[in-house]
């Protein structure tokens, strides 16, 4: 693997070299303008820390998949987790849609839930699924119980707030791996403020 001075040098060209979001298993997290970033050097552990009013994230970095002009991807270890994942520094010249930034602003209202754990939470399309990004899907457990959730944000149209029902039975049946005494769904219409 390259050394933490060249990791952070590319880092930092990338970040002089126009717009950069930052994407952790295929999830937009941020945009690295609104981030402060360090990598450091533990021993042979090499850490990068990504930090803001809102958030705080440390990953040890395994490797690096990719590296270029416009793209960095490292292969992550995240705390309390065995497999590894992925986190991409990705150069963006033009603007993302107004859509999908509300999208991924509603999902991360869905990370807490009270007496419940969020186990997987996604705001992107699987078209090989049938699965629209303007739902935010997931699975959550409470206990022993297991439940897959659905919800979509109240800006959304009213047709598509309408569809959550079928998105939200599409769902249930991907995710028909729970034992079916756990298999339950949750839909959601409005995030609340």
């Amino acid at each position: 693997m390259k050394d933490c001075a060249e990791l952070d040098r590319a880092l930092n060209e990338l970040a002089a070299s126009g717009a950069v979001e930052i994407r952790e298993d295929g999830q937009w997290l941020a945009g690295l303008s609104s981030l402060h970033y360090e990598l450091r050097q533990n021993g042979k552990i090499l850490l990068v820390h990504l930090w803001s009013d809102e958030r705080n994230l440390t990953r040890r970095i395994l490797s690096v998949k990719e590296q270029s002009g416009d793209r960095i991807v490292f292969e992550v270890q995240r705390f309390g987790r065995a497999k590894p994942g992925r986190l991409e520094f990705l150069r963006t010249d033009l603007l993302r849609a107004a859509g999908r930034v509300t999208r991924e602003q509603f999902r991360e209202r869905f990370q807490r839930f009270p007496d419940s754990t969020v186990d997987s939470l996604i705001a992107s399309a699987d078209l090989e699924h049938s699965f629209s990004g303007v739902y935010v899907r997931g699975r959550m457990h409470e206990g022993s119980s297991e439940h897959a959730l659905i919800a979509v944000s109240p800006s959304e149209t009213s047709a598509v707030i309408e569809g959550i029902l079928t998105f939200g039975i599409l769902w249930l049946d991907w995710a028909g791996d729970m034992p079916t005494c756990c298999r339950r769904i949750a839909c959601f219409c409005s995030g609340g403020h």
